[in-house]
C-alpha cells in the first residue's frame, strides 16, 4: 500500500512540476527573441497531434501528395507561403519533420501559448526594430544548438529503472503505479529533444490571395541558415513547400457539414485593428503624402484579414528537394528569390491537383 501510494505521489509531483515549468516558460514569450527549452520527444508528440487536430478542424482533409526525401544529415529550414492562420500546421504536415516556429507574442497567451512552449515556438514582439534582430539571433541559436538537454546514457538509465518497475506492478497488479511509472517515462522523454529545424514564413506577414508573392520574400530564412552552418560546420538545407487551400464549396465533406460551427471559431482571427499597431497612428499629425499610404496599407491588412476568414475544404501540401544553402547565391537577397521562384513553382503544381 506504501508503495503504490508513493509511486501515484511521484507520478502527480511530476506532472504538477511538468505545468509549472512550461507554463512559467510560455509567461516568457512576452520577450521577443526567447526560446523555450528544446522541444521534446513528449513535447514534439503532443504539438503534431495538436497541428493534426487544428487542420482536421479548420481545413478538412489535407493531402500530401508528394515528399521529396530529405538529406540524412543535415538541419532544415522549411520554408512556405503565409496565407491562413494554420499554415504553421500545414506546413508541419508536409515538413514530416518536427521544426520550431517565429510566432508573434501577441498570439502566445493562455493554454496556446503553454502548447506553443512546450513545442519549441520562439517569439517576437514586433515593438520596435531590434525586436526582429532578437528573433533572428535566437532562431540562429536555436538551429545550432544540441539535439539533446541530458545524456543520453542517463535517460535510458530513467526509463530502464521505471521499466522494471511498470512490470513489478504489472505483475503484482498494481494499476495506478503502474500508471505512475508510464507517466514518469513520459516526463523523462521530456528531457531530450529531436534534432534541431525551422519552420519560416519569409512573407513576414498574412497574405492569404498573393498566389504570386508579389511581396519579396525577405532574406532572413538565409542569414539564420548560414549563421547555423557556421557555428555546427554542418550543411543546413532551405526545403520549399507549396500550399494551398480549396475554397470550392462543392468540395465540402460531412465533416466540413457538421464541424461548420466550430470550424469557423478556428477561422476568426482578432481583428488587425486591436492588435496592429499601424491602426494606432494618429492620421491628423502626419502629411498629407505619408497619410494616404498609411490608409493604403491600413485597407490592404483589413483586406487580408477579411479574406483569411473565408471558409476552405480541404488542402493540398507538397515538399520539396532540399537546397543546401551554401549552393545558393552569396547575396542573400538573391538566394531567396531562388527559394521564392520554387515555391511558386510548387504552388501552381498544388493548385493544379
Amino acid at each position: 500500500m506504501m508503495t503504490t501510494l508513493i509511486l501515484c505521489l511521484a507520478a502527480l509531483v511530476s506532472v504538477a512540476g511538468w505545468y509549472v515549468f512550461w507554463n512559467g516558460q510560455a509567461k516568457k514569450f512576452v520577450k521577443s527573441g526567447y526560446t523555450p527549452p528544446a522541444a521534446s520527444w513528449f513535447g514534439i508528440f503532443g504539438f503534431t497531434c495538436f497541428t493534426y487536430l487544428l487542420l482536421f478542424l479548420t481545413v478538412g482533409k489535407v493531402k500530401v501528395v508528394r515528399k521529396a526525401p530529405l538529406p540524412k544529415k543535415g538541419r532544415f529550414v522549411f520554408v512556405g507561403p503565409h496565407q491562413l492562420p494554420c499554415d504553421f500546421a500545414m506546413l508541419r504536415k508536409a515538413a514530416g519533420h518536427p521544426f520550431r516556429m517565429l510566432t508573434a507574442a501577441d498570439q502566445l497567451g493562455g493554454f496556446f501559448g503553454l502548447l506553443c512552449a512546450v513545442g519549441g515556438v520562439i517569439s517576437v514582439a514586433f515593438k520596435n526594430k531590434t525586436d526582429g534582430a532578437d528573433a533572428q539571433v535566437a532562431c540562429e541559436k536555436a538551429l545550432a544548438q544540441n539535439s539533446f538537454r541530458v545524456p543520453l546514457a542517463a535517460a535510458l538509465s530513467c526509463w530502464a529503472l521505471l521499466a522494471v518497475g511498470f512490470g513489478y506492478c504489472v505483475t503484482a497488479s498494481l494499476t495506478w503505479p503502474a500508471v505512475a511509472c508510464v507517466v514518469g517515462a513520459l516526463v523523462v522523454a521530456g528531457c531530450a529533444g529531436a534534432k534541431p529545424a525551422l519552420g519560416v514564413f519569409p512573407q513576414g506577414s498574412l497574405l492569404p490571395d498573393d498566389q504570386e508573392f508579389k511581396e519579396m520574400f525577405r532574406p532572413g530564412a538565409i542569414r539564420m541558415a548560414r549563421e547555423a552552418q557556421r557555428i555546427t560546420g554542418e550543411t543546413v538545407y532551405i526545403v520549399p513547400e507549396g500550399l494551398w487551400y480549396n475554397r470550392d464549396a462543392k468540395l465540402a465533406d460531412i465533416f466540413h457539414k457538421h464541424l461548420k460551427g466550430m470550424r469557423s471559431m478556428f477561422e476568426t482571427q482578432r481583428s488587425p485593428k486591436s492588435s496592429n499597431l499601424i491602426f494606432k497612428i494618429n492620421l491628423d499629425e502626419l502629411p498629407e503624402a505619408e497619410r494616404a499610404e498609411i490608409v493604403r496599407q491600413q485597407k490592404e491588412i483589413m483586406r487580408a484579414y477579411k479574406a483569411s476568414r473565408a471558409p476552405v475544404y480541404g488542402g493540398v501540401a507538397i515538399r520539396g528537394e532540399a537546397i543546401a544553402v551554401d549552393s545558393l547565391p552569396e547575396d542573400p537577397i538573391a538566394a531567396i528569390e531562388v527559394i521564392k521562384l520554387k515555391v511558386i513553382e510548387l504552388q501552381r503544381e498544388a493548385r493544379s491537383l
